[in-house]
């Protein structure tokens, strides 16, 4: 049991309380198909290609996550910051951040409109979130 204890706060401790770290160029590790219109979740490294239209999107890290944890009563309900790279054919690649909170929620790319719905899981006070956990939730939408 003591050995437990020791590995779970050595598991803690190591944990960074740090955003999540981007991806390196080219990294990605599993597709998800999404359709026009309706929300869908990325892990961070995941990319979603959205049926019948040419625009992926590629779910590299959460920058900042200082939303408010839900066991603690806040003043303001804080944000998390997701960056993202874009692409479509004959558009080229773009990188953008997007916010829960705080504006930008929503940006345009190739046409569409990307927003931002969510960010799981919540913060608890006194955990860190390691940077693979982090789950976003999009959606792709005509203008």
């Amino acid at each position: 049991m003591r050995a437990f204890v020791c590995l779970a706060g050595v598991a803690a401790v190591t944990a960074c309380a740090t955003p999540s770290q981007p991806l390196p160029p080219g990294e990605v590790t599993t597709n998800v198909s999404a359709k026009l219109g309706n929300e869908f979740d990325l892990a961070v490294g995941q990319t979603a290609r959205i049926a019948g239209i040419p625009v992926t999107l590629l779910f590299r890290s959460v920058a900042e996550d200082s939303r408010c944890p839900v066991d603690v009563q806040c003043v303001w309900a804080g944000n998390g910051r997701t960056i993202l790279s874009l692409s479509a054919r004959g558009v080229g690649t773009s990188e953008v951040s997007l916010n829960t909170t705080t504006d930008p929620r929503i940006t345009t790319y190739a046409g569409y409109r990307i927003r931002l719905a969510g960010l799981k899981p919540p913060t608890r006070a006194g955990v860190t979130i390691p940077p693979a956990s982090y789950v976003a939730t999009f959606e792709v939408a005509a203008p």
